[in-house]
């Protein structure tokens, strides 16, 4: 089995990051006028990604009592993320 090597040329420029969200959030707009959800939930997912630096994992087990959003609150409930511990990761006021 071939070994997958992380290296800096196989990091999103953030240029491309930039052009990435904005292509994924002006897909979503235009579904919620056609009431279609998953481009929504395709531009939430990339923005959660990109704005948290979340795992894939640990994305796919959040639920809705790890999320804390409100009146100065903006942050995740990160549970049994990498060697079983929790954490809580700020998320930025855009994607709040």
């Amino acid at each position: 089995m071939k070994q997958w090597i992380l290296t800096p040329e196989k990091y999103l420029k953030e240029e491309e990051a930039r052009r990435l969200r904005a292509y994924l959030e002006e897909k979503a707009i235009v579904a919620l006028a056609k009431q279609k959800k998953a481009p929504v939930r395709d531009w939430m997912i990339a923005d959660l990604a990109l704005s948290s630096g979340l795992r894939a994992s640990e994305m796919t087990h959040l639920q809705l009592r790890d999320i804390y959003v409100g009146k100065g609150e903006q942050s995740l409930f990160i549970r049994n993320s990498k060697a079983n511990k929790s954490r809580a990761v700020t998320i930025g006021e855009k994607l709040k």
